[in-house]
Order: C-alpha cells, then structure tokens, then sequence
C-alpha cells in the first residue's frame, strides 16, 4: 500500500514541522496547495529558498504548540534541525546516538488555530494536516487557549 495515497485525494495541505521542504516536489507534482511551517529561523530561509519556485507553496515561520503566545524552549539537533524539539531527546538517542541538541532559542508558540486565523488561511483549500514535531503532535491536537 502506498502511504502517501492521501496526496491523491487532497487540494492542499498544511505541513507542519516543514524543516528545509523535502517533499515540496512531491507536494508540486501533485498541484497542491501548500502551507509550510518551520521555526528554526536558518531551516525556515533554506524553506524559503527551496519553495521560491512552486507558485502553490508559501512558507511560514511559527512554532505550533499547545499554548498562544506561550515562551517555549526549542532544543535544536545537530542533523541539520530534523530532530529538533521542544522535548528532550529520550529514546532518539538510543534509534540515533549520533544526534544530539546543539543549542537552545526561546521564542514564542502558536496553537494551530491561532495561526490559521492570524495568517487568514482559508481552511477549504488544505484538506490535509501533516504534523511532524518531534513528539508534540498530539499536545497540538489538544490545543488550549
């Protein structure tokens, strides 16, 4: 089975926890609407560079949590900010000794509704939700004002 069949049936999707865009010609040859959010300030430019050219995928720096404007601390990996969290590392070191967290920034979280309403996203073009936040995915579902 294919898992990425979900990209079939979808006109948009927001991916949250974006790094560099990886899949952003995945998401291209699809024709689908995209909204990237990435908070490491260095992988959000290189977002932005890599996206430039895909007219249906715009970037935006955030760090979706639980909480609106709550500070949070984001640990940031050394494999490029893949295993980057606002968690301590736990059971990734044991799957990938090799990572580690290379340094700390402070910066405010948004709650996924927040930044759909301050961005004025209009949820009818994104039918799909990809969260890839390191172990917080669940605390994002939740969200709490």
């Amino acid at each position: 089975m294919n898992r990425h069949l979900f990209i079939n049936k979808v006109r948009g999707i927001i991916h949250v926890g974006a790094n560099a865009g990886g899949e952003a010609s995945r998401y291209d040859i699809h024709d689908l609407r995209v909204a990237w959010i990435e908070p490491i300030p260095e992988v959000f430019r290189e977002l932005q560079q890599n996206i430039a050219h895909f007219n249906k995928q715009k970037a935006y720096q955030y760090l979706i949590g639980e909480k609106d404007e709550s500070e949070v601390v984001l640990h940031i990996s050394t494999n490029a900010g893949l295993s980057s969290s606002v968690l301590p590392l736990a059971k990734h070191r044991q799957a990938w000794p090799d990572v580690s967290y290379s340094r700390d920034i402070t910066m405010p979280s948004t709650s996924l509704p927040m930044f759909v309403q301050k961005e004025g996203l209009d949820l009818s073009q994104f039918q799909a939700l990809l969260i890839d936040t390191q172990g917080t995915e669940l605390r994002i579902l939740r969200w709490r004002e």
